[in-house]
């Protein structure tokens, strides 16, 4: 028993001793093999020949216009820059017209006498005279104009005296008195020739004409 125990022994040292030496051949194969390689002499050959990268060019704002135009996400994007115009302003609202008392001409031309409201001072108003924010433009028995920021405002005469009932025969009785006035002138020339019919005519007493 004793005998196999030694001979187990002694195979597997000599196998451990062989494992052994195996190992150390191998490490100095390994360290031969690296000193040949640290000692060899690298021969550098020639250096490849390399082209020149040329320079980049400078960037410019054009050369993005396609970059702007032409968006990937947005199909109707586009360079062309819609400024909205603010609203109109809202126009001015028009002031209340001028009352008409009536119409007046004594021989010197057509006058109006207006105010410039319902309970505002009346005066004789000729044209191109200015009566509050209007000015009075043109003027006939029939119609009325009146000049504001610009506009030409028309009106009848009947019109603009409807909300005056005792001022609708201003105009008759004027156009009336204005008949017998020139009826009296002309009288009075004619007396220049006749000086007893003068006398005549002014015994009677002046001619009178009144507009309620």
């Amino acid at each position: 028993m004793r005998r196999k125990l030694f001979v187990t022994d002694f195979i597997l040292l000599a196998l451990a001793w062989v494992g052994a030496m195996h190992l150390y051949k191998q490490i100095l194969q390994e360290r031969q093999s690296e000193e040949a390689v640290l000692r060899r002499q690298v021969i550098a050959g020639p250096s490849p020949s390399v082209e020149s990268v040329p320079s980049p060019k400078p960037v410019r704002a054009a050369d993005c216009n396609d970059i702007v135009a032409k968006m990937v996400f947005s199909a109707d994007r586009n360079p062309r820059v819609v400024i909205e115009a603010p609203p109109p302003a809202p126009p001015r609202p028009m002031p209340a017209l001028p009352v008409l008392r009536g119409l007046v001409d004594l021989g010197d031309g057509l006058s109006a006498v207006m105010s410039e409201g319902a309970d505002g001072t009346e005066r004789e108003y000729r044209q191109g005279e200015k009566i509050g924010a209007f000015t009075l433009s043109a003027l006939s028995n029939a119609m009325i104009v009146l000049e504001w920021d610009g506009q030409m405002i028309t009106r009848p005469v009947e019109e603009m005296l409807h909300h005056k009932p005792w001022a609708r025969a201003v105009t008759a009785r004027t156009a009336s008195a204005n008949r017998e006035i020139e009826s009296w002138l002309d009288g009075l020339s004619e007396d220049h020739a006749a000086p007893g019919r003068f006398l005549e005519k002014a015994s009677t007493g002046p001619i009178q004409a009144t507009v309620r």
